[in-house]
């Protein structure tokens, strides 16, 4: 089945159109489809060929979601949260963006049961254990955390928290229907390593085209020191 028809929209670098633009993705109307191309209607009265393997399909939302514990929100996590948050309002409008500080499962399920199936990617801040996403004195596993998600299509969750990527955590969550994918650090890894993994993935794979696969090996053996799991269907992958 063909990624693009015409009359899609499609999310195009703006590296890829003419012109200066507010933001490094751009939702463009599609025109035409060739065989490995699409025309995309450039903003400006023209047309513009850009090839499907830098033009993403899916519709894009990003979930920020800060999972507080009081004594370390200010140091680490506030930092964490905001620097993710920042780089997707330079990558995508803010309309497709929000960030969410929470410190109970009722706060998120709240938050994902009014705007749930808008968000294709989820951002998870906190701090974690081999076992458990912490939310304040509660220890939610990845079946709950998975279970929290469940609204819409299932998202690619992208885990900043420590030690969120080892089996018996990753494992669940990855198998939850409302995860397509699962990217979580295997061990402790430091705030800064976090967020620069974090925005080397995505723009492995979004700006520059890579399969979500390839971006995850691009980012994670760039970072010396910093080491991310990728899982799917209870599988790890890499």
């Amino acid at each position: 089945m063909p990624k693009f028809s015409p009359g899609d929209t499609a999310w195009v670098p703006s590296t890829r159109l003419p012109g200066t633009r507010p933001f490094a993705l751009m939702e463009r109307p599609v025109l035409d489809v060739a065989e490995r191309s699409i025309f995309v209607d450039d903003g400006g009265g023209g047309r513009v060929k850009v090839s499907t393997r830098t033009a993403h399909s899916r519709n894009l939302g990003f979930l920020v979601l800060r999972v507080g514990d009081l004594s370390t929100e200010t140091t680490l996590l506030d930092p964490l949260g905001k620097s993710a948050l920042q780089y997707l309002r330079l990558l995508i409008s803010d309309s497709q963006v929000r960030m969410l500080n929470v410190r109970t499962e009722a706060e998120v399920r709240a938050l994902m049961g009014a705007d749930g199936a808008a968000f294709s990617h989820v951002i998870l801040v906190g701090h974690g254990t081999p076992t458990s996403l912490l939310a304040m004195t509660t220890k939610l596993s990845g079946a709950e955390v998975g279970s929290m998600l469940d609204v819409g299509d299932p998202k690619v969750v992208i885990s900043l928290a420590c030690s969120t990527g080892k089996t018996a955590f990753a494992r669940e969550l990855s198998k939850s229907r409302s995860v397509r994918e699962l990217v979580a650090p295997f061990r402790e890894v430091h705030g800064a390593a976090a967020s620069l993994f974090l925005q080397t993935l995505l723009h492995k794979h979004l700006l520059m085209g890579h399969e979500f696969r390839t971006a995850f090996r691009l980012a994670n053996d760039g970072l010396e020191g910093t080491h991310f799991r990728y899982w799917r269907d209870g599988v790890r992958q890499s």
